[in-house]
């Protein structure tokens, strides 16, 4: 039934936000910290962008069925190439499949989740290769037109450091993501229409536009007296984000841990606001790495743990990475957008400081 919405969707918010915080992270004067507290930085994270609109000649509920399916979008485009690599749908909010993309004889093997579905109207997804650590976006928003459907697309890639310099100095990386878009829909398009033909509709070049589009980034480091195996134990104990769970009245240390799939709803109370949240399991290396996702109405974000050793120890980071949908009308929820933002540094800190005072059992 259109409309029909599950917890994960997200809705609008505004610049405002984006203003109160770089007024509390990137304007205020820092003081020289001692040894052993916690460094935070903020800066912007650049993504490629490419967006279009495609006409596909079936219904709109009988194409979401068809892209649920992945064995539906093995997609070939000249040098790259995607194809799954299990079987599985994605029947509902937190499922994921994981992917293999082969990108000039380069393998990038992920997992795409679906992260929110409002039927008839809007499905979004949030992948991350599991080698690079890249964040990929993507979002269908569908409109009826007769009998058929007209499919507005945003597709927003983090490149990685990995994946530039892997495939950057041979490709333009946005250049390509924008033909392998077109490509596949073309291919999409000709499956409900055989009357078209995939090179004549790619005959002109894009059908769409590249843009870039810049995210939020927030990180703080810390570091511990001890292995990082042992720093992983302790940041994957519910119990250090017990103080969490007291000062925000939140139910979410589970959700915050590693997992193999499925999503996991929880809520802040932040100055007497309640936020729903719904996190999402994304890579996890041992010992090395983890991230999860979290979309609200809000916007979306990704936490990523980063451990690496350093003088006998480990160094700790946590970094936060947050994309607010600005609509430029100020409102309650932008508004609430700013409160949570301007807790960040204080959250991570928490986190941090909490893991080293049980790790060196230090005060």
């Amino acid at each position: 039934m259109a409309g029909k919405k599950e917890r994960g969707v997200i809705k609008g918010a505004v610049p405002f936000a984006v203003i109160l915080l770089l007024a509390a992270f990137g304007c205020l004067p820092k003081a020289k910290k001692p040894a052993g507290t916690v460094e935070q930085k903020s800066y912007p994270l650049r993504l490629f962008g490419y967006k279009a609109e495609y006409k596909v000649n079936t219904g709109v509920a009988q194409l979401e069925e068809f892209l649920r399916d992945p064995k539906n979008l093995v997609i070939t485009a000249g040098f790259a190439k995607i194809e799954w690599a299990a079987q599985g749908k994605w029947e509902k909010v937190g499922d994921d499949v994981p992917y293999n993309l082969s990108v000039l004889g380069v393998a990038f093997a992920g997992k795409l989740t679906m992260v929110a579905h409002t039927a008839g109207e809007e499905m979004i997804f949030i992948g991350q290769a599991e080698r690079y650590g890249a964040i990929m976006v993507l979002r269908f928003r569908f409109k009826p037109l007769g009998d058929a459907t007209v499919v507005a697309i945003r597709f927003e890639l983090e490149p990685g450091k990995g994946l530039v310099e892997t495939v950057g100095q041979t490709v333009n990386v946005a250049e390509m993501m924008g033909k392998a878009i077109d490509a596949g829909w073309a291919q999409i398009q000709c499956r409900f229409d055989p009357s078209l033909r995939t090179e004549e509709l790619l005959q002109e070049g894009y059908r769409g536009s590249l843009y870039d589009i810049f995210y939020q980034a927030h990180e703080g480091s810390i570091w511990i007296g001890a292995p990082a195996r042992k720093v992983e134990k302790i940041l994957t104990d519910p119990g250090t984000w017990r103080s969490l769970e007291q000062e925000y009245g939140a139910d979410a240390a589970q959700c915050f841990m590693p997992r193999d799939q499925g999503a996991c709803n929880f809520s802040l109370k932040i100055l007497g606001f309640d936020f729903p949240m719904t996190s999402f399991p994304g890579v996890t290396r041992p010992g090395e790495y983890s991230s999860i996702y979290t979309v609200s109405s809000q916007g979306l974000s990704r936490m990523e743990t980063f451990l690496s050793p350093d003088q006998g120890g480990t160094r700790v980071i946590i970094r936060l990475t947050y994309a607010p949908q600005m609509t430029g009308v100020f409102s309650q929820e932008a508004a609430n957008l700013a409160i949570i933002l301007m807790q960040l540094p204080k959250i991570i800190e928490q986190v941090l400081l909490n893991a080293k005072i049980v790790v060196e059992g230090v005060g």
